[in-house]
């Protein structure tokens, strides 16, 4: 299984907007060596606002990505995320909507249980109620994602790209532009664009896009882009994400993060 790491720095710029940092008005001006100075900055206060603010959000995600070189098909499906709190630990819960091959599938994490294990529900056409616990970095429960489950979260991700950003402050330059207008799923949103200035034997990424939707503050949509296989071919898409019907705060409860509860289909 290769794990590219993926174009941290664009995804961090990403979970920073997901925060509130960047809202409705105007990309901020920085006057910082590297423009992800600022961006730590920002990122590191959202990460206090979502631990004082945000207790967990449902949404449907739609996900694409690109394992070992193999494009995926578009994936669906419904999620709950809970962020760690003095009384609940994190938990995730995906159920899968489409495609075929894999509907229904279910997945269910919260940290200190089950010896660290997920539990999935096969889903799908054949086997479909055959349920197994997987280490989370596995092979097997890494077959099709670039990103553990223990990863989804707004806050564990910003915990992850905030040291990321610190190794990558010395990097090369990117730019980063903004553009009003957008809409996603007829939804007004923002745009922000970071691109790297030119290719060189350190580059992680060529250009990320990221939706912030203008009435949630929350980025709605994010793709990533490698360099092109060859001089003036197209750029070649990493991973690309849509966030769906997103409410925050939905009121989650511990039944929601547990493999008996009687709207799941678990074995």
């Amino acid at each position: 299984m290769i794990r590219r790491r993926p174009i941290l720095i664009s995804l961090f710029i990403l979970t920073a907007l997901a925060c509130g940092v960047l809202t409705r008005g105007e990309l901020p001006q920085l006057k910082s060596v590297h423009p992800l100075e600022g961006v730590l900055r920002w990122a590191e206060e959202a990460e206090r606002r979502i631990e004082r603010d945000v207790h967990g959000y449902s949404c449907i995600l739609v996900k694409r990505e690109r394992i070992d070189g193999e494009l995926s098909d578009y994936e669906f499906m419904f999620a709950k995320v809970r962020h760690e709190r003095p009384d609940a630990p994190f938990g995730v819960y995906l159920k899968f909507l489409a495609p075929k091959r894999i509907k229904n599938r279910e997945v269910l994490y919260v940290e200190g249980e089950n010896d660290g294990k997920l539990v999935a529900r096969n889903g799908g056409r054949r086997f479909a109620y055959i349920t197994t616990s997987l280490d989370p970095l596995s092979e097997l429960a890494m077959r099709d994602n670039r990103h553990p489950i223990t990863d989804i979260g707004i806050q564990n991700l910003l915990r992850r790209l905030i040291e990321t950003a610190h190794d990558e402050i010395a990097g090369q330059p990117v730019v980063v532009e903004m553009f009003k207008n957008a809409r996603v799923d007829n939804r007004s949103c923002t745009g922000i664009v970071v691109r790297q200035e030119k290719r060189t034997e350190k580059s992680t990424f060529f250009f990320a896009r990221v939706y912030i939707d203008n009435e949630l503050e929350m980025p709605i949509h994010y793709e990533a882009f490698d360099w092109p296989d060859e001089d003036g071919g197209e750029p070649v898409l990493l991973e690309q994400y849509t966030y769906r019907d997103i409410r925050i705060n939905p009121g989650l409860r511990d039944i929601d993060f547990r493999r008996d509860n009687p709207q799941y289909g678990f074995r």
